[in-house]
């Protein structure tokens, strides 16, 4: 029996390996699989994406047959079609536009009052269509559910946001956060900072669910870096401590650096090579925290002219602090510069006063003179005072305020109130001793006037009714276009009147009713028109002033009340000869102006 089973093994042995061989040998002569070409390869994914999204569609319309008056599921169907819309940035089917197009129209057509639907319209507008549907929809959303209303809210206040129109895009934001909506949280807080509630601000910062995302934790952080709490930046920072996503160094250093923690901030720092912008300037911020000027002299770089305010306010804050750094190779280069650039900008008047001192010489020649309206002023002077108008300013913020002078470069921000009080008196003041040798040689008679002047009351009070009245009318027509919205200008006013509380009303009013409105009517309607009217008209260089000053105030939307003032207050320098009536009519319309702003 065993020499049998050996036997019967060793047949079965030679068997398996006998078909091995020969499936090895028919596997040899099988051919060899076909790679796919990337085309085809495309061609298969593209039908194979198609077909599963028609089959996710045909689910959502079985939903839909099964539950026809759910708006929520008809909205849903037409989110998911959205996704595949994005021929350029995002996934793509070839039929989802359409799809999109015939769903957005089913849902207008068959849920118009269903607030989830009016909310998915109202998302897919921009500007000041966004804004305006938001705004009828937020009138009449407070029966809406909680998650709708917080989503329209949300979406409202990014809208006018965009639009400029941060009062409101705050209120609304401050409404969407207590409802729980994270992305507001940022501007709710920062509004409630701008209006003073700093509690409040504290408090929704602090019960406001994470952010779920660093972009949104970044703007958390910015926001509340402006509150008064030095740690309540810190705080929201380490709230993220173990979060899936980085903050940026540049922020985190801002955080410490705000809490009084200058050594982490540095830290922080110390191993990034990053060249941005951001970066730059919390290295400069924590140079100075450290007292560390020669540190903070190299950041300073004149030569890049994409962050010239920047580092102009970086100069001006290192000059002022540590004068011996200007001895240093970046601010001695940067010296240079901003003496050419200040010498650049009192050169800009003679863009205007050349050409008219070549047409006051040919009028001259001719025998057709104009009549001098100052013996004492002429071109130079114009010059002189035009100059003084441009540079004062700046120079006065660099010495004052240099912290904030990248604000006034960029125009894109006003400086804290206080701050912008300071630059106002001392430019007024300075200004004013800067134009005493001109009012000196023009005498009391030209500056003050005579019994005559005293007398031209009535034409003040005419003028500033007429001024008044413009005034009156742009209020009217702003009004009926919904334009006049706070220019540069007004916010400036504003700031003004609020530094008032720190600085007191009456040498507030001091400052900007009178020291101001004297300044400038030396300028303007003494040396500027006086000069002009030397070498042409008065009619032509009262027009030019009047001009001149309009646009010296930056608010286009205004220009002609500042115009209209300009024009009038000329004419009363012309009847009376003497700049008294003037400066009385300046002053009048400042101190009603400002004191309505207060």
């Amino acid at each position: 029996m065993t020499r049998i089973g050996n036997a019967l093994a060793g047949i079965a042995l030679g068997g398996a390996m006998l078909a091995v061989t020969v499936h090895a040998h028919a596997a040899s002569r099988a051919p060899a699989p076909v790679a796919p070409t990337p085309e085809s390869g495309v061609v298969h994914v593209t039908q194979a994406k198609a077909a599963a999204y028609r089959d996710v569609l045909a689910k959502f319309d079985a939903a839909i047959r099964a539950q026809p008056r759910d708006a929520a599921i008809a909205v849903a169907r037409c989110r998911f079609i959205e996704n595949f819309t994005d021929e350029d940035y995002g996934e793509y089917v070839e039929s989802a536009p359409d799809d999109f197009e015939a769903c957005a129209k089913a849902l207008e057509s068959e849920w118009p009052n269903e607030p989830v639907a009016q909310l998915f319209a109202l998302q897919r507008l921009w500007g000041e269509d966004a804004v305006e549907q938001g705004e009828k929809l937020v009138a009449v959303s407070r029966d809406w559910p909680t998650p709708l209303r917080r989503a329209l809210l949300s979406k409202v206040s990014d809208a006018l946001q965009g639009e400029d129109q941060p009062e409101r895009a705050g209120e609304l934001a401050v409404m969407a956060a207590f409802l729980g909506e994270p992305s507001s949280v940022a501007t709710a807080v920062t509004h409630l900072a701008r209006r003073k509630e700093f509690a409040a601000a504290t408090a929704l910062l602090r019960d406001a669910p994470l952010a779920d995302g660093a972009w949104p934790a970044r703007k958390r952080i910015e926001a509340a870096l402006a509150l008064p709490d030095p740690q309540a930046a810190l705080a929201e920072l380490r709230r993220y401590a173990g979060a899936q996503f980085e903050i940026a160094p540049a922020i985190a250093a801002r955080a410490y650096l705000r809490a009084g923690d200058v050594a982490t901030a540095s830290k922080l720092l110390s191993d990034e090579d990053d060249k941005t912008e951001a970066l730059k300037q919390v290295r400069f911020d924590v140079a100075i925290a450290a007292n560390d000027m020669p540190a903070a002299a190299q950041l300073v770089d004149m030569t890049d002219t994409d962050q010239l305010a920047a580092n102009a306010q970086r100069f001006a804050i290192v000059a002022t602090r540590a004068p011996g750094t200007l001895m240093t190779r970046p601010m001695l280069m940067a010296s240079m510069i901003c003496l050419l650039a200040i010498g650049m900008i009192a050169l800009l008047p003679g863009l205007l006063l050349v050409p008219i001192h070549y047409r006051g010489l040919i009028r001259e020649v001719s025998g057709n003179a104009p009549y001098a309206l100052f013996h004492s002023i002429g071109l130079r002077h114009a010059w002189y005072g035009l100059a003084l108008m441009l540079c004062v300013p700046l120079v006065v913020a660099a010495v004052v305020s240099p912290d904030t002078l990248a604000m006034l470069l960029g125009e894109e921000s006003v400086p804290p109130p206080q701050a912008l009080f300071r630059i106002t008196a001392w430019g007024a003041v300075v200004g004013l001793l800067c134009t005493l040798p001109i009012v000196f040689g023009m005498g009391r008679r030209e500056v003050i006037g005579d019994r005559a002047a005293l007398k031209a009351w009535w034409r003040v009070l005419l003028a500033w009714a007429i001024v008044l009245g413009v005034g009156w009318l742009l209020a009217l027509w702003h009004q009926s276009t919904g334009g006049g919205d706070a220019t540069m200008q007004i916010k400036m006013v504003d700031a003004l009147a609020a530094g008032a509380r720190d600085a007191g009303p009456l040498l507030t009013l001091l400052v900007v009713a009178l020291l101001a409105p004297i300044f400038e009517e030396i300028i303007f309607r003494g040396v500027v028109l006086g000069g002009l009217s030397r070498y042409i008209s008065f009619g032509w260089a009262n027009l030019l002033q009047a001009l001149m000053f309009a646009a010296i105030h930056d608010d286009l939307t205004r220009f002609p009340y500042y115009f209209t003032l300009g024009l009038l207050a000329g004419a009363l320098v012309k009847r009376t000869q003497a700049l008294g009536p003037a400066i009385a009519l300046h002053v009048l319309n400042n101190l009603l102006a400002f004191s309505l702003r207060m």
